[in-house]
């Protein structure tokens, strides 16, 4: 947790310093965490902010062959072949999310494409298409035939309409099977079937024709273990803003590219493709923008990039909610907390509540999803070892 140390210092019937403790973190569904000042605070101010919420639009198709490619230097990453990310490749477990919308449905386009690695041969690409603004298909097929004989097809699969909705995908591929996912729910299997080594994830592809550019995406995820069912609901949150970092498989977390949330994505040139670069760093590993990072090529048209950013999907929090509390949920006398109401509860995104309160430490928990939250304490000069341990009605009674 960060602690700052800076503020004031009033002369009382005990020396007041004013001194602020701040700490934000994430806590996941069900989660109880416990905060202890440095010194006995006087008032506790707990508050759910306003989640980083920006996102990136492709805009009209102009100039040709423009997409994202799913590593820094386009060809190269996903199978360790000279890119920036480890290798998924063979048979490996892997998961992929994504958030996304199509205000313009592009119903022969191709909005996302693992993309195998060139001059190996023969391998397979996984294609998700948008038939209408209702409906999804995914194929896998060997490359060069994707409309031909195909190793898998899912058919038309009915979604919420995405033109006006944003919707989650999660592609996972779990002991030999291919799993598709749109906001938890089992859409397609694909048994037996796996993409296998894939080079790059491309998001908008719109050449040959294709015009899949007509695109809105946010919170993109990547990681190399195959994701259950329950652990699909995990990552979905309620539809909740999510932290990644935080959560129990944060050590699978290969890449997390949240589009504009963090200062080190920015545009910058590219000299081999006289074109625009858009660098979307990768905040798992909290790398710098030319490295690790994912890449928006945009090319022959410098004066209009057509990509630029937009509103995310995380406009209100109506599942996570915190609960504050004097007393551990596993203690001697814990059951009292619910049982007998002794919390404050709050849900909401810029909502807080206020403890005008002398206490040395607080309990909070998470309800229902993971919850991101900040705590602002007025701290005093009394030392936490002098203050006595709150009890009694409200706390443990």
């Amino acid at each position: 947790m960060s602690k700052y140390g800076v503020g004031l210092r009033n002369a009382g019937s005990y020396i007041v310093s004013g001194k602020p403790y701040i700490s934000r973190q994430s806590l996941n569904k069900g989660q109880e965490v416990k905060i202890e000042f440095p010194s006995v605070a006087k008032n506790v101010t707990i508050k759910i902010p306003s989640p980083p919420n920006n996102g990136y639009v492709a805009g009209p198709a102009v100039g040709t062959a423009a997409w994202w490619w799913g590593n820094q230097t386009g060809y190269g990453g996903l199978d360790d072949d000279g890119g920036n990310l480890p290798e998924l490749g063979d048979t490996d477990d892997y998961t992929y999310s994504l958030w996304f919308k199509y205000p313009i449905p592009d119903h022969d386009g191709w909005p996302i494409n693992f993309y195998g690695p060139p001059g190996t041969g023969a391998f397979k690409t996984l294609v998700m298409m948008t038939p209408s603004n209702t409906q999804l298909q995914f194929y896998i097929s060997e490359i060069g035939d994707l409309m031909g004989s195909n190793d898998y097809d899912s058919g038309l699969l009915t979604v919420p309409d995405i033109t006006t909705n944003w919707n989650h995908l999660v592609i996972t591929q779990l002991g030999g099977n291919t799993y598709f996912y749109v906001n938890t729910s089992l859409l397609a299997t694909a048994t037996g079937i796996v993409v296998g080594t894939f080079d790059d994830i491309l998001k908008g592809y719109n050449s040959g024709g294709k015009t899949a550019r007509h695109a809105e995406f946010d919170e993109e995820t990547l990681w190399n273990v195959g994701m259950t069912g329950p652990e699909v609901t995990e990552l979905y949150n309620s539809g909740e803003w999510f932290n990644p970092n935080e959560w129990s498989l944060a050590d699978n977390l290969v890449a997390w590219w949240t589009y504009g949330d963090s200062g080190r994505d920015a545009y910058v040139p590219d000299l081999q493709y006289k074109a625009t670069l858009n660098v979307i760093s990768n905040q798992a590993t909290g790398t710098s923008a030319d490295s690790d990072s994912t890449v928006m090529l945009k090319t022959f048209d410098l004066a209009n990039p057509g990509f630029f950013p937009g509103p995310g999907p995380f406009t209100s929090q109506t599942t996570g909610k915190l609960r504050a509390h004097m007393l551990s949920t596993g203690s001697a006398n814990g059951a009292r907390v619910i049982s007998c109401n002794h919390f404050q509860e709050l849900q909401g995104y810029d909502t807080q509540i206020v403890l005008p309160m002398k206490t040395k430490e607080i309990y909070i928990t998470a309800v229902d999803a993971q919850v991101t939250f900040e705590v602002v304490a007025e701290l005093t000069n009394i030392p936490s070892g002098s203050m006595y341990t709150l009890g009694g009605a409200g706390i443990d009674d």
